[in-house]
């Protein structure tokens, strides 16, 4: 990467992996193509779609030169579309972007204006920095918030115990640190996650930006691998990379998400069981205790029907509040 010396000329290569979306990647497109400081490429990667998915991203890069396609023999899932992306860049700072995402204009102006600064305390370029998003939700729009700054704690305790805003879309690394590290193209689910692990065990510090620069749409569920419900495959997982976790880290992950889809399975025993491992390492709020208890105890549906009529109640207040 180049010295200090010459910050200002760091480029950015974009990645975005793409599946049978045309409408949302010509959004998230069109958000890359309008930054501030603008990326030298743009690389769609697409993942053998099977619609016209491929013909909207021709259509965009023959009017824009910085926007690349690469078309995958078969579908093979996001990390390895990331991964085809990561081996072609040519900039020196990778960011990620999901193709049902987008950013705020002064995204990338936002990310390297920290840059020197980071790369000061760190004195190395093993560092990934994200930024806080806005999530788009059926019920209206939320902010998640966290710890900013220098990241200290390792980085399962901060995803898995205090649930860390920690996104793909809103992450960018060295790109020679993500081509050491690379995403498991073996997975379907918690790419990101393991991602983020696998970083750990290169000794990457990680940053977190205050400003919400990048909008997540989670409105759409429909076709989502976030979406399944597999206690059994998440312990699986667990079970392989509990060695990178701390033991407060690794207790975090059964309670907070193992849990949580052991009970919305009826899984009671491995519910119970997740539960209790976050208990006894103190990795998790009463909060989430009393929404996996309630999983347990209410018939399916039942909880987003108390999360919803909680959300009026507090609409309510502050209407009152405010007359």
């Amino acid at each position: 990467m180049k010295s200090e010396l010459d910050e200002q000329t760091l480029s950015v290569t974009v990645i975005i992996p793409v599946f049978q979306r045309p409408d949302s990647v010509r959004a998230a497109i069109q958000s890359a193509l309008e930054q501030t400081r603008p990326p030298l490429e743009i690389v769609v990667v697409d993942d053998a779609s099977a619609d016209e998915t491929p013909d909207v991203v021709r259509e965009i890069a023959s009017r824009h030169p910085s926007v690349k396609l690469m078309v995958m023999d078969r579908n093979r899932g996001g990390g390895a579309a990331r991964n085809c992306g990561i081996l072609a860049a040519q900039g020196d700072l990778i960011a990620f972007l999901d193709s049902d995402d987008w950013w705020l204009p002064k995204k990338l102006e936002h990310n390297l204006r920290d840059v020197p600064a980071i790369r000061r305390a760190v004195g190395h370029d093993r560092w990934a920095l994200c930024n806080f998003i806005r999530v788009l939700t059926p019920e209206g729009e939320r902010l998640p918030g966290g710890r900013t700054g220098h990241i200290t704690l390792p980085i399962d305790e901060y995803l898995f115990i205090e649930a860390g805003p920690l996104q793909t879309s809103s992450l960018i690394l060295p790109a020679e640190l993500a081509r050491l590290v690379l995403f498991d193209d073996g997975l379907r689910r918690l790419q990101d996650w393991d991602f983020y692990l696998r970083l750990k065990l290169q000794n990457c510090q990680f940053w977190v930006q205050p400003e919400p620069n990048t909008i997540h749409d989670a409105r759409r569920v429909a076709g989502r691998v976030s979406a399944v419900i597999d206690s059994r495959w998440l312990l699986q997982w667990w079970e392989q990379r509990r060695a990178w976790m701390t033991p407060r880290g690794s207790a975090g992950f059964l309670a907070c998400k193992v849990a949580v889809e052991a009970a919305i399975a009826s899984n009671v025993r491995v519910a119970l069981w997740g539960l209790g491992r976050g208990l006894a390492q103190r990795a998790i709020s009463p909060r989430q205790v009393v929404l996996t208890l309630a999983h347990i105890a209410l018939p399916a549906g039942g909880v987003a029907r108390v999360q919803e009529l909680r959300r009026r109640f507090a609409a309510q207040r502050c209407e009152t509040k405010s007359m």
